[in-house]
């Protein structure tokens, strides 16, 4: 979610076979796009463009190695589509409700994990908002399995999610 460029991207398609989803404003998607499918050529892309029905794109977007959403198309998407999702610094930047809807995405549209790693406190000036680490909790069955200060920057945060299965 809000990849930036695609850095985390790159490095993941370095480092592991996998499926790379990038949800973002169209500006955004822009710049991430033209930089991960210049530095994997080889790679399907499901490259962005609007779309309203699912159906109409389902085939394309199952196939695809790189797929570039909207937020809207994101919530389109069946429930569990996904198996991991990434928030990193841009939670806090958003308003209160756009904070939730996401952390409600992440809960209806992720199968197994959810990284978030944000400011432990922010204020969001634009909408003078306070966000802290709590505004960031995935509800049940959502356990966190690693809750702590990042190594680097000690006033973000980095908590790993995982869904709880059911027996």
């Amino acid at each position: 979610l809000g990849a930036g460029y695609g850095r985390l991207g790159y490095v993941l398609l370095c480092s592991a076979p996998c499926r790379y989803t990038i949800v973002d404003i169209p500006t955004a998607l822009h710049v991430s796009q033209w930089y991960l499918t210049s530095l994997f050529p080889q790679k399907t892309a499901f490259r962005f463009k609007p779309w309203d029905r699912l159906d109409d794109v389902a085939d394309e977007l199952r196939r695809a190695d790189l797929c570039f959403l909207t937020p809207d198309q994101y919530a389109r998407l069946p429930h569990r589509f996904f198996d991991i999702g990434v928030a990193i610094s841009n939670l806090g930047e958003m308003s209160r409700q756009q904070c939730a809807m996401y952390i409600d995405l992440f809960d209806r549209k992720v199968s197994e994990f959810v990284y978030i790693k944000q400011w432990r406190r922010n204020h969001n000036p634009l909408d003078d908002v306070e966000f802290q680490k709590s505004d960031y909790d995935l509800p049940a069955p959502w356990t966190a399995i690693m809750d702590r200060p990042d190594a680097v920057q000690d006033l973000f945060f980095e908590t790993l999610w995982r869904r709880a299965t059911t027996a």
